[in-house]
Formats: C-alpha cells, sequence, structure tokens
C-alpha cells in the first residue's frame, strides 16, 4: 500500500496556497501488513513533510462520512470549508 501522490505535488503548485491531508484507515488493511503500511507513511511523510497525514486506526473517519470500505475518497474544500469537488473511488482523465 503506498499513499497517492496529488497532482498538485506533481505540477509544482505553491505548497503554501494548499494543504493536503491524507487519512488512511488502517482498520480497512490486511491482517499484518500493519508494518509495511507504517513504513509507507513514514516513507511519504518524508517525501511530502508540508501534507498531514493521520492514521484512523479504528475506521472512525469511513463511519462518520460513510465511506464505502476498501476505496479512496478525494474530497477538496475551500478555506470555509465548503466542498468544492468530491470524488469517490478511482479518478480518471474526465
Amino acid at each position: 500500500m503506498s499513499v497517492p501522490k496529488l497532482v498538485l505535488c506533481e505540477t509544482r503548485v505553491d505548497q503554501k496556497k494548499y494543504q493536503t491531508t491524507t487519512i488512511i484507515n488502517t482498520d480497512d488493511t490486511i491482517l499484518g501488513t500493519g508494518f509495511f503500511v507504517r513504513s509507507s507513511i513514514e516513507d511519504s511523510k518524508r517525501e511530502f513533510p508540508f501534507s498531514q497525514i493521520i492514521v484512523d486506526n479504528n475506521g472512525v473517519v469511513k463511519k462518520t462520512w460513510q465511506l464505502k470500505p476498501k476505496s479512496s475518497t478525494i474530497i477538496v474544500l475551500n478555506k470555509k470549508g465548503d466542498v468544492l469537488f468530491a470524488k469517490d473511488g478511482a479518478l480518471t482523465s474526465e
């Protein structure tokens, strides 16, 4: 498992103009892979130190936001907290 890179990082957008927060639901990981997940999180944090990474060991975020298990959800908020974009599942070029 690897923490996904945001397109913003790859296009060199000024890091002062956005905040990336990745919430990883370790409750969804395969039993016995905790070490590998933790190692991947640490590698990603070294590569993108400006990013926020939250480890959700109990699936609280998934339950609260009613997210699908073993999926990926991207939500873009403005400074006021309004949802500008939301996508559950794999991104496409569309």
